[in-house]
């Protein structure tokens, strides 16, 4: 093939290019004859390239066949293929989460087996464990998060709701006779309409075997769950944990649950977030290791409600509870302890080892917390969380604190919101068991990433020191929010608990500005740590975000 005699290095006009040059008629003549011979050229090339691919297209398609053959057959030398079905099971349970049941969603394990091959298909169909644990997604409608009201996500329609209902229906066929574990949750955020009857079958699927559930937590609106809620005790032998927190129930729906009717045996672990009465909930509270309740009153009359007196009756009736978890309302007025109580002995909970409580919080509350625990004797309990949220189950306290700490058996530890105010933090501190030993009033303990903290008054380790507040005491905790402290008398507490006390963590909005580092320093038995928000991240202009698409129910 001749060189071209037309690329650009050739052109009489080639450094009038990429300028803004207007050629005259003589030029323009000269320029045309040009491009007629870089034309002619071009075209011929043209053709010698087709002619090369009509020769390269066999040559490909030979290739790509031959690929495709030597794929097929390197995959029959896979080393998958050499392991025994019974080490590819454990594989396959190896997948499933472990702090949560496995989702009902083709994209996630144990669903995603079935769609790599036939054999993988047919082995995760054969073992039961794979389908013993279930999780719904939220199935109502719900907005996407709080900040998008405006913005539903629509729930499944007919023709969905029932392909999901076909594979809950399979799900728990394949479970075989295992026990189950079933979870469903709605967000918090969704529309109050009655509950499609598509979508009440699948509920209905995945409790169409009691008699083999063994764990069941229920969240969401009461008519969707009305299919779980009528479920008979006596048909839930195997029934260890409850948990239902319902929304949109009648006042006295759990006092009628059926599930409470001749209690299941097994029940365990018991958790109700509600509105009721919870001295007429028929729960079988003597056979209970583990309870935690939030139940508020009427929205009209202010009947019912977890007020201190409902909880120390309840805990009288749990003597076998090792955890406990109660959010403690607001009392009704003229609500009292029960006739007598606070002259009878406290009730005894010999087992109880971890309590999470949370108090209202406000002008004539500041005694509930004396109330509290002077009507209950727990001996051995070794975990204690105090806060102060309203309608929701407080978190466990060995969840936040076990990671920090391992307590030895004489130890209690003792975790407070510091959202609160000094006066009630003392309140709380001359009742706290007199074996504490280890304090923190800190939102995350050990973590040094407080939002606030405690406001410290004048000399108000000077009231630890006069009162013998936490005599025991070898680790403490604040989270305050000054780094100053010189007015607090916290050194003087020190210096009168130190060898005992060993170790002292500030969690400050300074670190540079604690007004007694020096003094804390030249406390050598004394172990200081500190700690500090992180920096605040840079202002940026692009401060709104873009909004999200609804995500497709999975």
């Amino acid at each position: 093939m001749a060189q071209s005699q037309c690329l650009p290095s050739h052109s009489p006009y080639k450094d009038k290019i990429d300028s803004f040059f207007t050629p005259s008629a003589t030029q323009i003549e000269e320029i045309n004859a040009f491009l007629v011979k870089a034309r002619s050229q071009f075209s011929g090339l043209e053709r010698e390239i087709a002619d090369l691919d009509s020769q390269i297209a066999p040559l490909r398609a030979q290739r790509d066949a031959l690929g495709v053959v030597i794929s097929a057959h390197k995959s029959l030398l896979a080393p998958i293929r050499r392991v025994p079905d019974d080490i590819l099971r454990e594989i396959f349970l190896d997948c499933l989460p472990t702090d949560e049941n496995p989702l009902v969603d083709p994209s996630q394990p144990p669903l995603l087996f079935g769609q790599v091959n036939r054999h993988w298909r047919a082995l995760s169909h054969a073992t039961p464990l794979l389908w013993s644990r279930l999780r719904l997604g939220a199935l109502r409608y719900r907005f996407e998060d709080s900040k998008a009201l405006a913005k539903p996500i629509a729930s499944p329609d007919a023709h969905t709701a029932s392909q999901l209902q076909c594979t809950v229906s399979n799900w728990i066929k394949h479970s075989s006779q295992t026990r189950l574990s079933i979870s469903y949750s709605e967000n918090d955020f969704f529309y109050f309409d009655p509950a499609e009857p598509a979508l009440r079958e699948v509920l209905r699927a995945a409790l169409i075997a009691p008699e083999r559930i063994e764990c069941l937590e229920l969240r969401g609106e009461s008519t969707l769950l009305a299919d779980a809620l009528s479920l008979e005790g006596s048909r839930m032998p195997s029934l260890r944990l409850l948990s239902l927190n319902l929304r949109q129930q009648p006042f006295r729906g759990f006092d009628e649950a059926p599930i409470f009717a001749g209690p299941p045996p097994a029940l365990r672990s018991l958790f109700l977030m509600g509105r009721g009465v919870p001295r007429d909930i028929p729960a079988p509270w003597g056979q209970l290791t583990e309870l935690g309740l939030s139940i508020g009153s009427s929205e009209e009359t202010f009947e019912g409600g977890m007020d201190i007196s409902a909880a120390c009756e309840i805990l009288a009736s749990a003597p076998k509870l090792v955890r406990c978890h109660c959010q403690i309302c607001p009392r009704r007025p003229g609500g009292t302890l029960p006739p007598g109580r606070s002259r009878q002995p406290p009730a005894p909970l010999p087992n109880l080892q971890e309590l999470s409580v949370s108090f209202p919080e406000g002008l004539g509350f500041e005694h509930e917390p004396e109330q509290f625990f002077s009507s209950i004797d727990a001996p051995n309990l070794r975990f204690l969380k105090i806060t102060f949220t309203y309608f929701r189950l407080p978190d466990r306290a060995a969840e936040v604190l076990a990671p920090n700490l391992v307590p030895d058996d004489d130890d209690l530890v003792v975790l407070i919101d510091p959202m609160i105010s000094a006066s009630y933090l003392l309140t709380i501190l001359r009742v706290l068991p007199p074996h504490t030993t280890h304090l923190f009033v800190a939102e995350r303990p050990g973590i040094g990433k407080a939002t606030h903290g405690i406001e410290l008054p004048p000399n108000f380790f000077g009231t630890w020191i006069e009162e013998d507040i936490c005599l025991h005491l070898r680790h403490l905790e604040l989270q305050t929010a000054t780094s100053e402290f010189g007015h607090t008398g916290l050194l003087d507490f020190l210096a009168s608990r130190v060898p005992r006390l060993r170790s002292l963590g500030l969690d400050v909005p300074s670190i540079q500005g604690v007004d007694i580092k020096d003094q804390l320093n030249d406390m050598d038995q004394l172990r200081v740590t500190y700690m500090e928000p992180p920096p605040k991240p840079s202002w940026n202009f692009a401060h709104s975000q873009p909004e999200r698409e609804p995500e497709p129910y999975h």
